[in-house]
């Protein structure tokens, strides 16, 4: 299928502000519920501090889904993820949250892909 640059161009025009504005875009993907490493890896990467505060400045964090399952803080990852967003927001970042397939399984009602 092609895409016209009439339609799309709305969309890269809004891609390109943000980058302008922004220092870096961090990609954190397939968390599974591991709240403590995901707490190290923002933590590693500037993006927050100890205390859970948002440090990032005006970077961007992309949360490419799968933050539920297997681990024992999905509940946990979800709420730290809610308040970076609102932190980030406030000091020109950004907090990216994308679903992975394990939310789009119980989205759909499909509880076998996952533990809830």
């Amino acid at each position: 299928i092609r895409v016209s640059k009439k339609i799309i161009k709305p969309y890269t025009d809004e891609i390109t502000k943000l980058l302008a504005k922004t220092k870096n875009i961090i990609i954190i993907g397939d968390v599974h519920g591991e709240y403590y490493g995901f707490a190290a890896a923002l933590i590693s990467a500037k993006l927050m501090n100890p205390d859970l505060k948002w440090t990032g400045k005006k970077n961007i964090l992309v949360q490419i889904g799968d933050i539920i399952d297997r681990g024992f803080y999905s509940m946990e990852v979800d709420g730290l993820l809610d308040v970076l967003q609102q932190e980030a927001k406030k000091s020109g970042g950004k907090v990216v949250r994308l679903i992975g397939n394990h939310e789009f399984e119980i989205l759909k009602k499909n509880y076998y892909i996952c533990r809830v």
